[in-house]
């Protein structure tokens, strides 16, 4: 059952949700069974957006990426 999207029909379980999003360095994973699919791709988009335009972008660019390259 995904933590996030409780009770919704036909939600797959194929990638792990990152701790810390791997942008920033984050390693450690959920299980495959946590999160699914759909809420890992809606996050995904958010986190992208944040790293783009926050300020975070400005820390990425002296300490670099993270584990992603």
């Amino acid at each position: 059952m995904c933590i996030y999207l409780i009770n919704h029909p036909n939600l797959t379980y194929t990638s792990r949700e990152h701790i810390f999003p791997a942008a920033i360095g984050g390693i450690q994973t959920l299980p495959k069974t946590y999160v699914s699919d759909q809420a890992n791709n809606f996050f995904s988009k958010i986190e992208l957006k944040a790293l783009q335009n926050g300020d975070i972008s400005l820390i990425r660019s002296f300490e670099g990426p993270g584990s992603r390259g």
